[in-house]
């Protein structure tokens, strides 16, 4: 960088630099108000604000003289003066909030600002900007050193109109300032209140989702119902780093760069909002500084307990409209779900016995006071990581469990429920791919598990919603968010004990239809999978107390 060296005085606190990286330039705001671009002169306009350079002492104000700027006596005299007032100036550096204040100020930090003596500043969470902006309203003047608007370059057409249920939650949203996790079956049409948010807020948005997948079609429907020039919208994952103005980011991405995007944006929709309360993700929220928060989920509840955090991270949990209301109105399908028991052949069963007498045998021996399933599945991990007795129990356990999913009279039912339901649409789900593929071969009809491309995926799908392909069978990959055609019956071969997996399981089922959707889970009789049936339909009628 080509610096010239200049000397501020009081009649001449303008200058330009040529342009700095972006670290420097946010340093630079911390002492100036940035004027802009001359595209005559290709330099960057400041001027120095001296209530900012007020609120920092002389040894940092030295750091100017990095970008060839010195100050006049009369400018430091003048800065001398103001540091009697009270003045507030807020940046933001490496994820936190960074806070001078002159000395008559210091008595007005809040308390949850932590004073960082390295640096000689006070630091707080991004997340916290606004709750910083009302404590010091009407004591204080504050300088802020980035954009607080974070208004979109574009005017958002929207071309839909909410639904009445979907009225009413995006109501209880807005009547509680913009923040709040919204809770609506799948197929209900979440993401329109994100869309109605967009276009009323008018501010720069980050949504984020779990899956590559979603990235496009989020993509898509911004495009279509909000009339969103493409330039404006961004791709970030998946080997695209859009930044833009609506800018559609994985939860990975968005934490791996948590930092570079905390002033970016001012509202953050969280698709499949239970994602928020892992651990990692949590960052994604603390160093943002938007000020308004929206998450979408049809499964809120978490079986670690999470759920209580949501109020902290996007705010409570709000649920208007129950699912049998969207069902008697007709918005989403009815079901209904039906269990078929299986037996496994005396050998199989024999060796199943075997293996979980191992692990049981195991936990009795080491806490034979616990005996709630999770927990001891939750102490044998931990004590596997010393015993060796530990690993081998859960190993035993783990093949008992898949015998008890991947009983073969399941794949022999499956084969009896497609000659039944031959004429209509059905989806069937299995926790191991090997049971998928398995099932694709001996019926020939398409699957999508992980590793199936997107434009196989995409292909198949299409297909689907045209009739020329009616089964499909799938890993995971169809649970979550993804945008299913239309299906009217559902075979649940095996899975975990995840409730948020069973309703996403259950939620490919519910586009409205005339006639009731089935689902029908396969069971094998005496086994962990009867358990894990019993577990995953436990928040069917849930509470936030």
């Amino acid at each position: 960088m080509e610096l010239s060296f200049k000397t501020l005085t009081l009649q001449e606190l303008e200058f330009e630099l040529p342009m700095v990286d972006e670290q420097s330039f946010k340093e630079i705001l911390q002492f100036t108000d940035f004027l802009g671009y001359d595209n005559i002169s290709k330099r960057y306009h400041y001027k120095l604000n001296l209530e900012k350079c007020a609120t920092i002492d002389n040894d940092n104000l030295k750091r100017l003289a990095r970008y060839g700027i010195y100050l006049s006596n009369d400018v430091l005299r003048e800065i001398e003066r103001l540091r009697g007032e009270r003045l507030v100036n807020i940046s933001i550096q490496g994820g936190d909030l960074v806070i001078t204040l002159t000395p008559s100020a210091l008595n007005l930090i809040p308390s949850y600002c932590v004073y960082e003596l390295k640096t000689k500043t006070y630091r707080a969470k991004p997340k916290d900007l606004w709750k910083i902006l009302d404590h010091f309203q009407n004591l204080c003047k504050v300088n802020i050193t980035f954009d607080i608007k974070q208004k979109l370059s574009f005017s958002p057409l929207s071309c839909f109109t909410l639904r009445d249920y979907q009225a009413r939650c995006y109501d209880a949203w807005r009547e509680n300032k913009f923040k709040g996790v919204i809770v609506l079956s799948t197929a209900a049409g979440k993401t329109f209140l994100a869309l109605q948010a967009i276009a009323d807020l008018k501010v720069r948005t980050m949504i984020i989702v779990p899956s590559i997948d979603l990235l496009y079609q989020w993509k898509k429907k911004i495009s279509l119902y909000l009339n969103a020039p493409n330039d404006c919208i961004g791709i970030y994952g998946g080997g695209s780093k859009e930044v833009k103005d609506i800018t559609i980011i994985t939860y990975k991405s968005a934490y791996l760069n948590a930092e570079i995007l905390s002033d970016k944006f001012m509202l953050i929709i969280a698709d499949e909002a239970h994602h928020s309360l892992a651990k990692e993700f949590r960052r994604i929220f603390d160093v943002s500084i938007a000020r308004y928060r929206m998450g979408l989920t049809a499964t809120p509840m978490r079986s670690d307990g999470l759920h209580k955090d949501y109020e902290q991270i996007l705010g409570p949990i709000i649920n208007p409209v129950s699912e049998l209301e969207l069902q008697d109105k007709g918005y989403i399908a009815k079901y209904d779900v039906k269990r078929v028991y299986v037996e496994l052949g005396l050998e199989a069963f024999e060796e199943y016995q075997r293996q979980i007498s191992i692990y049981n045998e195991y936990c009795e021996s080491v806490f034979p006071n616990v005996k709630n399933p999770k927990r001891r599945f939750e102490l044998c991990l931990k004590y596997a990581a010393k015993d060796p007795k530990a690993r081998d129990a859960l190993r035993a356990r783990s093949k008992a469990r898949i015998i008890a999913l991947s009983a073969d009279k399941k794949i022999e039912l499956v084969g009896e429920l497609l000659s039944k339901y031959w004429d209509k649409k059905v989806l069937i789900f299995s926790r191991y791919v090997d049971i998928v593929e398995e099932v694709s071969r001996r019926y020939l009809i398409p699957l999508i598990v992980a590793d199936t491309s997107v434009e196989e995926r995409k292909a198949i799908l299409e297909m689907f919603r045209k009739g020329e392909v009616t089964k499909i069978a799938s890993g995971m990959t169809l649970e979550e968010g993804i945008d299913v055609p239309d299906a009217q019956v559902g075979i649940i071969i095996s899975g975990s004990g995840s409730n948020r997996e069973y309703l996403q399981r259950i939620g490919r089922l519910l586009r409205p239809k005339m006639e009731r959707a089935i689902v029908i889970e396969l069971v094998t009789k005496g086994t962990i999978d009867q358990q894990l049936t019993i577990r995953r339909r436990r928040f069917q009628e849930w509470d936030t107390s």
